[in-house]
């Protein structure tokens, strides 16, 4: 049997919280999604696309801060995933990948933002000991 190095153990990891936690991410229906927080989401999708760059990059921004809201996660989560998959604008569909990777491949909740605040700081740290000591808390 081979053995795997840490780095191999750490994208196997990965890999298995994501085919773990995208069903569960599927399984969720936007339709949940409260009306004002979908109108909202809605006008943004579009900015994601529009022809002025800093638009895009101030929606990009407003979106991801949605995502870190505790209250709207859960819901906001699989409709983004859902418009994602929809769209035709390339644009659209690469902000919307970049914006929802972190949260699907680590299976990242609400539950779990309110436990670990800083999240998606510490997986996306530079420093190897911070991200390395994330994951390990996140096994536990």
């Amino acid at each position: 049997m081979m053995a795997l190095k840490p780095s191999g153990i750490l994208v196997f990891v990965f890999a298995a919280m994501f085919v773990l936690c995208d069903p569960l991410i599927a399984q969720q229906t936007p339709s949940e999604l409260p009306a004002e927080l979908k109108q909202k989401t809605d006008a943004l999708i579009q900015k994601l696309g529009d022809d002025k760059y800093a638009v895009r990059e101030a929606a990009h921004a407003e979106v991801e801060t949605l995502l870190q809201d505790t209250k709207t996660l859960d819901t906001l989560l699989p409709y983004l995933k859902q418009q994602m998959d929809a769209t035709q604008n390339v644009e659209v569909k690469v902000r919307l990948e970049r914006i929802t990777k972190l949260y699907l491949e680590f299976g990242i909740t609400s539950s779990l933002l309110q436990k670990f605040p800083d999240i998606i700081a510490r997986v996306t740290s530079l420093d190897r000991e911070v991200r390395v000591k994330m994951l390990r808390e996140l096994r536990q």
